[in-house]
């Protein structure tokens, strides 16, 4: 079983194991999720509309190579690790992502913007954390050889 830990990625006890929850229907969910309207407005009032739209390049360049490295990760253990990362990268999106929409339904319940607090430093700074864990997966798709695969493709 993975374990999660301060490095964002994840030990295993045998090269064997296989990362197999991670899948183009992972991505497709959060790809799903960051088009619902409340998310959008949020992102707007917040002015992270970018940072979403960069996510969505990166899941969906991601979801092209996604069943190569699949393939590959029970030869190359760099290819594991890369998909341990952007297996965490994915749950911490989705985390993120759901606490967007929620404040989203807050201020929509409460009608008051200022009843809720303003988008803070700390989920700012959540949000330059998973752009920069997004250029750094997308950076080594070239570097691990990971190939575009028509397997995945919507």
């Amino acid at each position: 079983m993975p374990e999660f830990t301060l490095g964002n990625s994840f030990h295993y006890g045998s090269q064997k194991q296989t990362i197999s929850d991670l899948d183009s229907e992972t991505i497709e969910t959060l790809l799903t999720k960051m088009t619902l309207d409340r998310l959008w407005q949020f992102a707007h009032e917040e002015q992270i509309q970018d940072d979403l739209i960069g996510w969505k390049k990166m899941l969906v360049k991601i979801n092209e190579v996604l069943h190569d490295a699949v393939e590959k990760q029970s030869r190359e253990k760099s290819v594991k690790m890369w998909l341990g990362k952007l297996q965490n990268l994915a749950c911490n999106v989705d985390y993120l992502l759901d606490e967007f929409q929620t404040d989203a339904f807050q201020r929509k319940l409460l009608l008051d913007d200022d009843a809720v607090d303003k988008f803070d430093s700390m989920a700012m700074s959540k949000v330059k954390d998973v752009n920069a864990r997004f250029q750094d997966i997308a950076l080594q798709i070239d570097l691990l050889g990971l190939k575009e695969s028509s397997v995945g493709k919507s």
